[in-house]
């Protein structure tokens, strides 16, 4: 920069500063889903015969037959997300004076 006030433009004007006030906002949409796999059930023990009221009824011949079952599924959790284009809300704008320094 050279120190030469020769080649230096000075201008006037009347400064002004626009501003305008404005609510920004990013639309998120988050879809949960969980989808189950093969699901296997599995005997494993030796079932047990107890000999003992069945069915809620006196009477007759009733016994309650016992097996230890274990049943797997498979359950994959996650979420579709989808992230939309931003908004804005706008305000309305207005104009004020700046003052030049020393006014």
């Amino acid at each position: 920069m050279h120190d030469n006030q020769e080649n230096t433009i000075h201008r006037g004007g009347c400064p002004r500063v626009a501003s305008q006030v404005a609510t920004v906002s990013q639309p998120v949409s988050v879809r949960p889903f969980a989808e189950t796999g093969h699901i296997t059930i599995e005997c494993f023990g030796n079932p047990v015969i107890e000999q003992r009221e069945a069915c809620g009824r006196p009477g007759g011949c009733q016994f309650v037959l016992v097996q230890r079952i274990r049943v797997e599924v498979p359950v994959e959790f996650g979420a579709a997300v989808r992230v939309c284009e931003p908004q804005i809300e706008c305000g309305v704008p207005k104009v004020e004076h700046k003052p030049h320094e020393g006014e």
